[in-house]
């Protein structure tokens, strides 16, 4: 069923009163121009998907874009071709319904995320109050009891402390990763000194590599050698790369961390294991959170897989990329490539301004 409309008001009002499909308007009316109408569809939430087909005989620049400028989908001039008047009816017809099932899919996406992201929240912060208090009051009974445990006890309240500290680690990284994906993460920029950063890894790492009889192997760059960032934000993305080269490496070896410095005004800081590597297959999936390269109930492996995308997201806040190589066999080398730019220092701290 087609409606015409006498002016532009008249127009205006129809649109309110009722649905439609599709509008063809003429930009010159009485009462309300195609101007004003197509901006006031726009404006209002039962019309503002609407497709509009604009149908007058302005055909110059000017009009035309206003006319989109305004919210207009498409542009015929007069006289009216109306052999093909037709098959564009048709084509804005299905490109409004295209457009609006995306942006459907959009808004659905959004709300995913954000019911995702508070999940989290919710989770994490639920978790984290009980474990807290897990671990506080095993340590007062292995404080206050300890000479009186017989070994078995202790051994048990041992196994108790170290799942709820690991079990605490894992709500962590949730929380660190929901924090950043939803993009509440800031950063606090200054000068970081490369050397540092590595040494101070190295301590981070070094009971938990000695734990798993890992030798921690480092070349350290020139002292001068700097970056812009946020110090303690790199250091965790490094953190995790070196305990995750740990994990997957066999008892004995070494895992060794390396800078270059490149041409382009950037600095590789490289992290090398000796492990199973990772299949070519799965190499980009290990970048994406909750994905291991054995994703198997029998894997050896513990955690959710956040820790190689909480330092990627570090990393690409920084301006710089995470670059994985690996081959089944043959270890995985895994790189924190960084800018050395005083220009983009002066970009990061306007962005976390």
């Amino acid at each position: 069923m087609v409606l015409c409309a006498e002016n532009g008001t008249i127009a205006r009002d129809m649109l309110l009163a009722d649905r439609f499909d599709l509008a063809i308007i003429d930009l010159s009316m009485p009462g309300l121009d195609g101007f004003d109408l197509i901006r006031f569809m726009r404006q209002t939430a039962q019309m503002a998907d609407t497709p509009v087909l604009v149908a007058t005989s302005r055909n110059d620049d000017e009009a035309i874009q206003k006319s989109f400028a305004v919210g207009a989908t498409s542009f015929i001039t007069k006289p009216i071709n109306w052999a093909l008047f037709h098959h564009q009816v048709q084509f804005v017809l299905r490109s409004g319904q295209v457009e609006r099932e995306l942006r459907e899919a959009r808004r659905e996406a959004d709300l995913a995320n954000r019911t995702k992201d508070n999940l989290f929240q919710l989770l994490g912060h639920e978790l984290r109050t009980p474990l807290n208090v897990l671990v506080g009051f095993a340590d007062v009974l292995k404080a206050e009891l300890g000479k009186t445990l017989k070994a078995n006890q202790k051994e048990h309240l041992e196994n108790m402390t170290d799942a709820a500290m690991r079990l605490n680690s894992v709500v962590a990284d949730v929380l660190t990763y929901s924090r950043m994906f939803s993009g509440e993460n800031r950063l606090s920029v200054s000068r970081c000194s490369v050397s540092e950063m590595i040494e101070d890894c190295q301590i981070k790492s070094r009971s938990y590599a000695a734990e798993r009889n890992i030798r921690l192997s480092a070349e350290l760059p020139d002292s001068t050698l700097e970056v812009p960032g946020d110090p303690r934000q790199l250091l965790d993305a490094l953190h995790r790369l070196v305990d995750n080269a740990v994990k997957f490496s066999p008892a004995g070896s070494v895992v060794n961390i390396s800078t270059v410095m490149r041409t382009d005004h950037s600095v590789d800081i490289a992290v090398c294991d000796s492990g199973p590597g990772i299949a070519p297959e799965t190499l980009e999936q290990c970048l994406q959170p909750f994905f291991q390269a054995d994703m198997s109930a029998a894997r050896v492996a513990e955690g959710l897989g956040l820790g190689m995308a909480i330092s990627r997201k570090i990393v690409e806040m920084h301006g710089g990329e995470l670059i994985v190589e690996s081959k089944p066999g043959h270890g995985t080398l895994v790189t924190l490539r960084l800018p050395v730019s005083t220009a983009r220092a002066r970009e990061m701290h306007r962005a976390a301004s």
